[in-house]
């Protein structure tokens, strides 16, 4: 079938086959030789192809983007495992003298996992009220999803909760098993 003139002076064919169109490349030349033997034929391809070129671009922009957010979470659970380690360890001594004292470890664990809890709700918080402040400007950006989707912002706020609690386990940890003594002595 011809497509309507739009492309002048070159109109667009799309023929339907059962098979791979590749093997019909000849049969279809021959065809539009003998209907119209002064038309130039070009561009032959599959429309799987057209259809791959035309969305190239975007899925180079998808892929940059997530390469981008995961670089992003990647270097805020690296922050974030730097940040209770200095904790646990400026607070060395504090924790070694509560454990001596009669300090259950697990509530120890439990104090650093609630301060790590707080300094997230205050990111999330931030980041959301950005998110409604900037709303415009990223539904320019994101496609397909509205920047104040609540299914996709609380996914956003688990994934984080998660990369958080996955960056304090060694440290918490740590802080439990702080020899007393040696904590006093050093």
């Amino acid at each position: 079938m011809c497509f309507a003139p739009g492309n002048w002076p070159d109109p667009e064919y799309v023929v339907r086959t059962a098979g791979d169109p590749r093997a019909l490349i000849g049969v279809i030349r021959a065809t539009v030789r003998r209907v119209a033997s002064t038309r130039a034929l070009f561009g032959l391809a599959p429309i799987e192809d057209e259809i791959d070129a035309t969305l190239g671009q975007t899925r180079l922009q998808t892929a940059l983007i997530s390469a981008f957010g995961i670089a992003a979470v990647t270097l805020a659970v690296i922050g974030l495992y730097g940040l209770v380690t200095l904790a646990v360890t400026t607070r060395r001594r504090e924790i070694g003298i509560r454990i001596a004292l009669g300090a259950e470890p697990s509530r120890v664990v439990l104090e650093l996992a609630a301060g790590i809890a707080r300094l997230l709700a205050g990111g999330a918080a931030v980041g959301l009220l950005l998110t409604a402040i900037l709303q415009r400007e990223l539904r320019a950006m994101v496609f397909g999803v509205a920047p104040l989707d609540p299914a996709t912002l609380a996914g956003a706020v688990l994934g984080l909760s998660i990369a958080a609690a996955l960056a304090t386990a060694l440290p918490a940890w740590r802080a439990a098993r702080i020899d007393p003594v040696g904590a006093m002595r050093g």
